[in-house]
């Protein structure tokens, strides 16, 4: 759910650039439509997301806590030259960390009606093994 709604921002915002440097109505066009199926993903999820709510709010809680805290866009670091590629994708305006707080962060909780203090880390609990002590 995550990753779609950043990768249609990624799209959005490429196909804005394209626009301001002077436009190619079919890589524009194209963008466009990527990005829309995206965000088709991302309401797919999203409403998965919202039916493990209802079933284990805590567990999906926790999980969601440990999704959002620490994304990153999946396998940019497996690619050639990936700190380079991510480094230009700020520089160029297409993503960044404001862009995931603002656009991606927060709507994701107003939409599960998740409270921003909901997602503070939390210590996990161990129900199975007790914790050994040495002497």
């Amino acid at each position: 759910m995550v990753q779609e709604r950043a990768t249609a921002l990624n799209y959005r915002n490429l196909r804005l650039q394209i626009t301001q440097r002077g436009g190619d109505p079919a890589l524009e066009r194209l963008l466009m439509l990527v990005a829309v199926d995206e965000q088709a993903h991302y309401a797919f999820f999203q409403e998965c997301v919202g039916l493990f709510f209802k079933h284990d709010p805590e567990g999906t809680l926790e999980q969601l806590r440990r999704v959002m805290n620490n994304f990153a866009m999946p396998a940019i670091s497996e690619l050639a030259c990936g700190r380079q590629r991510v480094a230009r994708i700020k520089e160029l305006g297409i993503f960044d960390e404001d862009q995931y707080y603002r656009d991606v962060y927060l709507p994701i909780l107003e939409a599960l009606g998740v409270e921003r203090r909901e997602m503070r880390n939390r210590q996990p609990t161990r129900k199975s093994a007790p914790s050994r002590q040495t002497p």
